[in-house]
């Protein structure tokens, strides 16, 4: 009998001490165009999940194939799990329930093609590496703002969104293109998104600049590239474990990138090959079939081989490979350091700011990194601006989804005007 009251006490005990997290989600709409009947959230996970999407409405459990209205949530949700989380927004109507696949940006077979949505990524399992993330890599449709608070919802921790409204976000992602066709409107003129250089089929960037004449330079210069960082990958094989990889990278004479080196736990004597032929796309895709060694590898596998790729790719799209422009860290050029300096969280500097003279970069993905905090391009994360909020139970219990306005309020541009007037009457005096 003894025995049997021990047990159940320690299964007391273990039930008490085992902490058990949830997240507060409220949802609140500040675009003026909609009321909250009119903005819609739709909630999807990733296939086969180890924790499957778990959610209350008011203690009703929330389901994957319902969009629900911002009004229906105006209590706010309990979220328990969701693994990969991605969820829709949408203004105006719903998004089609019980999707089988993602919806497609460009197909207008799809049923909502002709909805303006957009989304933004969760995973929650009471973990401390649980994030919340904006992502515009392949478009842009409704500026969202994720805010993080604890305390009971009491104490802001962070604020990931736009600082300009939607209206000047279209304006400027559609100059980084050289025509109109990246902006997508409805029947009715309305608009509904646009669509990024990684929305277009494999090997080509649409109406967006292509990459040649930047690896053209590149091989011309003659310039070693200098690959190096800090692996983390927490494994036990060789090519997981945490190490320093160290890479120099060429070109040979069919234009394949070429890159000697290795990692202090796998050795020094690898050879990563990036075919010509993918290169250029993947400065913008950043997801190319490479050669480990003459085995053929991809980011799935990933190793330190991925870092060091994905760091030369990330150069490409920042404007870092062959930058003359001078680290003001470092008093080095760009292009004659080593990119753990590029990647430094003391580093300003990006994009047009590297390569003043050309336009040897990633344009929409600028735009993204100027205006908001969203990922612009799948690398984004490696700048010195974060991009992703910790949901960490420790120290977050409340995440706000706001739908931010597309334009200013119409009082704010009277108050400017009569401020204005004033300011100029009292000068003309």
């Amino acid at each position: 009998m003894r025995t049997k009251n021990t047990i159940r006490v320690l299964i007391a005990l273990i039930l008490i001490t085992v902490p058990s997290y949830a997240l507060t989600m409220k949802f609140i709409n500040e675009n003026t165009e909609y009321n909250s009947n009119e903005v819609y959230v739709l909630f999807t996970e990733a296939a086969a999940p180890a924790n499957p999407f778990d959610a209350l409405n008011n203690g009703q459990p929330m389901s994957t194939t319902t969009s629900y209205s911002f009004a229906e949530l105006s209590n706010g949700i309990t979220l328990n799990h969701v693994d990969g989380g991605v969820f829709y927004v949408s203004l105006g109507k719903p998004m089609t329930s019980n999707r089988t696949a993602a919806p497609s940006f460009t197909n207008t077979s799809d049923p909502d093609y002709y909805t303006r949505w957009d989304k933004f990524e969760i995973t929650f399992n009471g973990d401390s590496t649980d994030v919340a993330n904006l992502t515009g890599i392949n478009s842009f449709a409704v500026p969202i703002s994720i805010k993080t608070y604890g305390n009971g919802g009491t104490t802001q921790r962070e604020s990931r969104g736009y600082s300009i409204y939607a209206d000047e976000m279209i304006n400027l992602l559609e100059a980084e293109a050289t025509n109109n066709s990246a902006v997508l409107k409805g029947a009715t003129n309305n608009f509904l998104r646009v669509i990024g250089p990684t929305t277009y089929p494999a090997g080509t960037s649409g109406p967006y600049p292509v990459f040649d004449n930047y690896i053209n330079s590149a091989i011309a210069s003659g310039d070693p590239i200098l690959i190096q960082g800090l692996y983390l990958g927490g494994g036990i094989l060789p090519n997981t474990t945490n190490q320093v990889y160290t890479f120099t990278n060429t070109f040979d004479s069919g234009s394949n990138m070429i890159m000697n080196g290795g990692g202090t736990a796998v050795g020094m004597d690898h050879t990563i090959v990036i075919s010509n032929d993918v290169l250029a796309y993947n400065i913008y895709a950043n997801n190319p079939d490479y050669y480990v060694d003459g085995m053929k590898s991809s980011f799935a596998a990933n190793n330190v081989y991925s870092a060091a790729v994905r760091d030369v790719l990330a150069g490409f799209a920042i404007g870092f490979v062959g930058s003359e422009v001078i680290d003001p860290a470092t008093g080095t050029a760009f292009k004659d350091e080593f990119s753990k300096y590029w990647y430094a969280t003391n580093q300003p500097l990006a994009f047009s700011d590297v390569q003043p003279s050309n336009e040897f970069y990633n344009g929409y993905a600028e735009v993204f990194w100027k205006y908001s905090d969203s990922y612009g391009f799948p690398f984004s994360d490696k700048l010195h601006k974060p991009v992703q909020a910790s949901l960490n139970p420790a120290n977050v219990d409340t995440v706000e989804i706001v739908i931010l306005p597309d334009v200013p309020e119409p009082c704010s541009f009277i108050i400017y005007s009569l401020l204005f007037m004033i300011y100029y009457f009292r000068i003309r005096k």
